[in-house]
């Protein structure tokens, strides 16, 4: 099993300045990806708290033309995020597997559709995330956060970020999942 600990905030300027902010990093490339989250009525896990609060989800995701199914699970401290545990394993083809999970009864629950910009360098890796219906968000995850406290992880991180000079609004504590169901009740 996977710890990820990353740290997500809509950015507040151009797409173009923020490109050219993150140049000086390994260019990893831009991915198209589609990610359906789903649902199941008899998995209750699955549904969202308050319509938008997912606490555990189930995705189907189509990537560089391959495809994935991955479970992961949030972990939070009041209503701030921490870390998420996450499996995650290839499938074979995405259309087949949605019409095989349709048939056990999940259902979508939201589609994000998103352009990629992914960066590296020793400790992070940065992503500059196009997403339909929200507009430009900043993704650090850690490489390696070994067995430190999430915490230690996140503040790094956020020193990382004030570093690049990029323009970012107050951290979400909400994936883009749930940013786009929320938007639902707005």
């Amino acid at each position: 099993m996977t710890r990820e600990i990353e740290i997500s905030f809509m950015v507040e300027e151009p797409k173009e300045h923020a490109l050219r902010k993150l140049h000086g990093f390994v260019n990893k490339g831009t991915q198209r990806i589609t990610d359906i989250y789903l649902r199941h009525p008899q998995l209750k896990q699955f549904e969202p708290k308050h319509g938008y609060d997912i606490s555990e989800s189930f995705r189907l995701r189509k990537k560089n033309g391959k495809a994935f199914v991955t479970w992961k699970r949030n972990h939070m401290d009041g209503k701030t995020w921490q870390y998420a545990d996450e499996e995650e394993t290839e499938v074979a083809s995405f259309d087949d597997m949605f019409k095989l999970l349709t048939s056990l009864g999940f259902e979508e629950l939201v589609r994000v559709e998103n352009e990629r910009h992914v960066f590296t360098n020793d400790a992070y890796e940065i992503v500059l995330d196009d997403v339909e219906g929200l507009g430009l968000l900043l993704e650090v995850e850690s490489k390696d956060p070994g067995e430190r406290k999430s915490t230690d992880v996140m503040d790094e991180i956020r020193a990382f970020v004030n570093s690049t000079g990029l323009l970012v609004g107050d951290e979400l504590h909400f994936g883009k999942p749930e940013l786009l169901l929320k938007k639902r009740f707005e």
